[in-house]
Order: structure tokens, then sequence, then C-alpha cells
């Protein structure tokens, strides 16, 4: 009876130590951040206040359990969710690789009050099993909005390669699916992004306009399966895909970007004009950011014969 009694206090000395380590991480990220226990399938761990909560309190969604899904998730998107979570335990039972590092899935739940621009938003859920007493006891879960347009998209990732499984939720198979590889181009904006340079500072540096630079995170966010830029430069880096690479700024990178607008450099601008190239053509040709170009543009300074 001691001896069992002494295990079961190791036991919830270990489970306090990992709340407590939960909750020192919660407040310092930005996705929402709870866990749950598989073994008494309830919530082992809720934030005080966060995007999780959806308006109700901590001891509310605690007193609740699972029952809180039903008064958030679209009633559509339930028996998807059960399923999901049912392939997940399927996989844990199985047994996971070794390199594996979360699942991640998305449905649609109800807005919370601060977001008001429709009924559900779809949101991404990454979910890592964590072990505890020797068997996968607790699942750590972040969530964060998405971008992906239907819910479902179940997905194992690894720590060693930035592939992933994508599961069927009719059979239930896994199949895996490869990252679509980034351009140096991709490589530069995320290591512009990752030193802290803002969406117009980026769209300078490689000479094109915002939208143009819009349209290319976008496809980088695709290509990742991510949903923001923090998610994609976090993925990146842990994939090696940036890790080790030179540190890119504008004044490091090709000085060209920050020419002055001189009386020969508008003088070549202009017969480039006349020939009608394009804005972003001549900035990428002759090494003045398109921003400076445009700008000059709309002064006078610069005439176009033809809408770029």
């Amino acid at each position: 009876m001691k001896l069992n009694r002494r295990k079961n206090t190791n036991k919830m000395r270990s489970t306090t130590h990992s709340l407590m380590k939960v909750n020192e991480f919660a407040p310092i990220i930005n996705e929402g951040l709870y866990a749950i226990d598989f073994k008494l399938e309830r919530f082992h761990y809720v934030p005080a206040y966060g995007f999780f909560l959806y308006g109700h309190s901590r001891d509310e969604v605690m007193n609740l359990g699972y029952e809180f899904y039903r008064t958030i998730v679209h009633p559509d998107d339930l028996p998807l969710l059960k399923k999901m979570y049912t392939i997940i335990l399927n996989c844990i039972a199985k047994g996971l690789p070794d390199d594996m590092n979360y699942f991640s899935l998305t449905f649609r739940v109800k807005d919370y009050p601060q977001v008001n621009k429709k009924d559900y938003m779809m949101i991404l859920l990454k979910l890592k099993p964590v072990f505890h007493g020797g068997e996968i006891r607790f699942g750590y879960c972040t969530v964060t909005i998405s971008i992906m347009p239907e819910p479902g998209n179940l997905r194992m990732y690894y720590k060693s390669s930035a592939n992933y499984t994508s599961y069927s939720l009719e059979n239930w198979c896994g199949k895996i699916c490869r990252v679509e590889p980034l351009s140096e181009e991709d490589r530069k904006i995320l290591r512009y992004a990752k030193q802290g340079l803002k969406h117009e500072d980026i769209a300078e540096a490689l000479c094109m306009a915002g939208s143009t630079l819009g349209r290319k995170i976008s496809a980088i966010f695709q290509k990742l399966c991510v949903h923001n830029m923090e998610q994609a430069i976090v993925y990146a880096t842990n994939h090696l895909l940036i890790l080790h690479e030179t540190p890119c700024t504008p004044e490091s990178n090709n000085k060209k970007y920050h020419r002055k607008l001189t009386p020969e450099v508008v003088q070549h601008i202009q017969a480039c004009l006349n020939n009608n190239q394009s804005v972003n053509s001549i900035a990428k040709e002759i090494g003045v950011s398109e921003k400076a170009i445009r700008k000059a543009i709309n002064n006078g300074i610069l005439t176009k014969n033809s809408s770029d």
C-alpha cells in the first residue's frame, strides 16, 4: 500500500509539473492553448483567458468537459470532429512514428464577440501527444484562425521532414504528401519576415508591388500548409528551409535596390517608360525600388504612356 501511495504521489507531482509548464507558456504564444487527458476524456488544462474560451470562463469549460465542443462547433462539423479524434486515437493505439511531431485539423466554430464578420469561422487545431507514465496520456493543443476553406484536413507532421501524412476520413488511411519546394524568392521573403521587416519594406527590397507580394505570400502559405507568417517562419526554420542561410537585408542583400533617383537614373527610367516597359521590370533592371518609381510618376517627375 505504501509503495502504491508513493507511485500515485509521484504521478501527481509529474502531472502538476506538466501543468505548470503549460501555464507558463500559455501567455507568450499567439494561439489559444489547452490540454486534454486521453485517459480520463476531459480537459487537462484550460487557460484563464484567451482565444480558446470563446466568451466562457475557465471553470465553465472545465465543468462542461468535451460537451464544451457542442456549444462552439458548427453542428455539421461535430460528427467530423468526432471522427478525426477517433482516427487520432487509433493512430496512437497502433503506435506513433518516432519522429512524429503533431496532428493538425480544421473545423468551424462560432464567432466570438471580438470578430463579428460572420457567424462561424474556420480554425486550425494542432494536437501534440505527450507521454506520461510510459504511455501517451495527454494532448497539448493550440487553436488559431485558419485559411482553409473546408473543414477536415487531418494531417500528421514530422520532426525530421517537411512532408506530412494526410488522412482520409472515409477509410482512415494515411497518405504521405510532399511539400512543394520553396523558390529562392520564397526563401528571401521568409528571411526578410523573420528579421522583422514589414510588408511594404519587403516589397521595396524585392522591387515588387505590395499586391504582388501579397499573392506570393499566400502561395507560400499554401505550399507549407500554414495559416499565417509566424507559422510559415517557424515551419520553414524547423524544417531547415531557411535555418542556415545568410541573413538577408535590403542593404546587404543587394545595394542596387536603394539607388537614388539621380538625374541620370531618372533619364534612364523615362527612356524605359517611353518604350512601354513595366514599372516592375524597370525596377529590377535599374535597381531602384518600384515604390520610388511610382512615387516619381505621381509627383510628375516621370511620365508613362500606358497604365502599368
